[in-house]
């Protein structure tokens, strides 16, 4: 193995050489720079990706520090040595003769980085819960869009706002009428009778320096190639819920909108669950249903199976806003196999491999890889499979074995409560890391009624433990119900790209269900910039 460097500037390009064979090597050419500090562990997998080997080599690059203007670039170093104007727009350090400078730029490997920003030692761990500003708080905190919404009886304003990914404004309540008002003062969290008409900023509120955090590089990590076991990803649970509209099963329903709005709303990673019609793999459904496994119902499913949207027909959406998203990779896991045996009483539920080869062909006639390995998994760098997912027509989306196969679930059936959701955060991260395959960490509360719990006080608690402390340091698949509420938030703080279109998209699409949901409803006012939130209200 040789890595070739090129001294004295930044790195733009480098080539590996991987000897498969005597007359034939491998050659893995890297056209953006490629370090991310002065010490890298590059992850070679000869043979045609069977066996592993480490190599660690020192490398040279730039400081990534702030860029000065061009006339302070020149001139004398403080260490003495010569300071050149450096190649590359990240460049800002002295830069010696071997070019040694170290580098702690983002490297953009996960979606345009690897990880979100963490807390120092010391911070603490959770920010609590401000369900919005203070009433004299200065409009300008709020900063960005706002909206007026109606919050439906008997819901709050920051049930409403949060519906729809906001964050409800008390300063443009105070002329609130007197059954807003409650014994805290707590405007936006107090329930009406009668609703009530909220202000929702799409900024984040209440959480002081989360915006910062949100906008800021995140942290590199300390390898090119970082694991696909060690990235961060948005994962929704239960995703193609979205599609129920059944009146009759609403106690299945996790997410509230279309596979693609998650896409738009932040979400990078799907759980999916598959139900094949009989043996026709051309009629591949989604579900999320119960097996009765005693007496004479044995096998028989109780639950949700889509009834129109299918694998052949949704996929292709899919594919779309990846090859409209080059940058961005898509992971499907899929797990909870069954085929549905149609029988004159009760249909009769089989499970079977999610890895069956007719499953695999099904996602392969759609130009969307299945990978069944759960060794390759385990051990592949994340640059490495954002090769592998890389379709036909652009875009990046692969399939992979799921839970009971080759990731984790994590799943614990006793948390089901917000009391209960921080601690099994934390237990799950302590081993989730170590345990040497993919994993989730399912930071949603477990459903113990008719109806699943999509409170969005959950997902103001997750942005806020990782905006306020290091509790999700090293998650993999962060999943999450109901991803309307921040998912885009969540999932900037994990280093995704959600771009200012994806987020209209995806705040249209929430509010659609959240009139259809009966939590809110529109106003006719048109919104705007969020000048005088308090002068709007009025």
């Amino acid at each position: 193995f040789w890595l070739k460097a090129f001294p004295g500037r930044c790195p733009s390009a480098a080539v590996l050489t991987i000897p498969r064979t005597r007359r034939c090597p491998l050659t893995l050419r890297m056209g953006r720079p490629m370090v991310s500090s002065s010490r890298v562990v590059l992850w070679a997998l000869a043979r045609a990706f069977v066996g592993a080997a480490v190599l660690t080599l020192d490398v040279f690059g730039c400081s990534g520090a702030p860029v000065p203007p061009p006339e302070e670039r020149l001139g004398t170093a403080a260490d003495g040595g010569e300071r050149v104007a450096p190649p590359c727009p990240a460049c800002a350090g002295p830069i010696d003769a071997a070019g040694a400078a170290g580098v702690e730029q983002p490297l953009g490997l996960t979606h345009d980085s690897l990880h979100a920003a963490t807390a120092a030692p010391g911070e603490p761990q959770t920010a609590g819960r401000d369900f919005g500003l203070a009433s004299g708080a200065p409009a300008s905190d709020a900063g960005g869009a706002w909206e007026e919404i109606l919050a439906a009886s008997n819901h709050s304003c920051f049930e409403a706002c949060g519906f729809i990914g906001g964050f409800c404004l008390a300063a443009a309540h105070e002329g609130a009428a007197p059954e807003l008002q409650n014994a805290t003062g707590e405007l936006c969290a107090a329930r009406a009778a009668k609703g009530a008409k909220c202000t929702c900023s799409f900024a984040p509120v209440g959480l002081p320096t989360l915006r910062d955090k949100i906008d800021s590089p995140k942290t590199p990590t300390s390898s090119i190639f970082a694991l696909l076991k060690r990235a961060p990803f948005l994962m929704t649970h239960d995703a193609a819920t979205g599609y129920d509209h059944d009146l009759e099963t609403p106690f299945v329903r996790t997410q509230r909108i279309s596979l693609v709005d998650q896409l738009n709303c932040g979400a990078r990673a799907f759980d999916l669950r598959l139900v094949v019609a009989g043996d026709d793999f051309e009629d591949i459904r989604f579900h999320h249903v119960s097996i009765v496994d005693e007496g004479p119902l044995k096998q028989v499913a109780v639950g949700w199976w889509s009834k129109e949207q299918t694998l052949k027909s949704t996929v292709p959406e899919l594919v779309g806003w990846a090859q409209a998203h080059p940058h961005e990779l898509v992971l499907i896991s899929v797990s909870h196999c069954y085929q549905r045996q149609r029988r004159l009483i009760a249909d009769r539920w089989v499970s079977m491999n999610c890895t069956d080869a007719r499953l695999v062909q099904a996602f392969e006639d759609l130009g969307v890889r299945f990978e069944t390995s759960c060794r390759w998994l385990d051990r592949i760098p994340l640059i490495w499979a954002k090769e592998r997912a890389m379709m036909r027509g652009g875009g990046r989306m692969l399939a992979i074995a799921g839970e009971s196969d080759c990731v984790v679930s994590n799943y614990d059936p006793s948390v089901t409560s917000l009391a209960r959701l921080r601690p099994y955060v934390e237990t799950t991260m302590r081993h989730g890391p170590r345990s040497g395959h993919p994993f989730q960490v399912q930071s949603f509360l477990q459903q113990h009624g008719p109806l699943v719990p999509t409170d969005p006080r959950v997902n103001f608690d997750v942005l806020s433990w990782l905006g306020s402390s290091s509790v999700y340091r090293g998650v993999n698949f962060l999943e999450i119900n109901h991803v309307c509420a921040y998912g885009g938030f969540i999932s900037k703080m994990l280093g995704a790209s959600v771009s200012d279109d994806d987020n209209q998209k995806c705040r249209t699409s929430c509010k659609e269900a959240c009139n259809e949901g009966g939590v809110c409803r529109p106003v006719a006012k048109p919104s705007g910039s969020l000048d005088s939130p308090v002068a709007a209200s009025k």
